[in-house]
């Protein structure tokens, strides 16, 4: 299957982000790579403005499975790197696959500036030094 892209709008508080809204801005598509709609994506920014929250999330898949499949990238270094130039420092990346494991990533995760902290039933951690997960609903 294509590849997907979500961002997510975070919200700060007491140190603490939450992220309110998921946005789908899945463009061009193909099972090895996945491109950002404009239009979508300025949706998505302009909701995020509209309701005080900010690019706090960038969420894709990736083909394969395992979680050696969820790491990022070099495109996808050169993506994240790009989003924080004209977003959040603090943004978080995630590559999910379609056995449900995950993997959370980023510049601020693994300099310890954001750490990452799942609620809710079926997440299973599978690295906690890898910030790799494990849905199992």
């Amino acid at each position: 299957p294509a590849e997907r892209m979500i961002v997510g709008a975070g919200r700060r508080s007491a140190g603490t982000v939450t992220v309110d809204a998921l946005f789908d801005v899945t463009g061009i598509a193909s099972a090895g790579g996945v491109k950002a709609d404009p239009n979508l994506l300025g949706q998505a920014l302009i909701a995020m403005s509209q309701s005080g929250t900010y690019f706090a999330l960038w969420i894709h898949s990736h083909p394969g499975g395992g979680p050696g499949a969820t790491h990022p990238s070099t495109i996808d270094l050169r993506q994240h790197a790009d989003w924080l130039k004209d977003y959040s420092p603090d943004l978080v990346s995630a590559i999910m696959v379609a056995d449900r494991y995950f993997r959370f990533w980023g510049t601020a995760l693994e300099t310890g500036a954001i750490s990452v902290s799942i609620t809710g039933n079926g997440v299973v951690p599978v690295s906690a030094r890898e910030h790799t997960y494990k849905l199992e609903v």
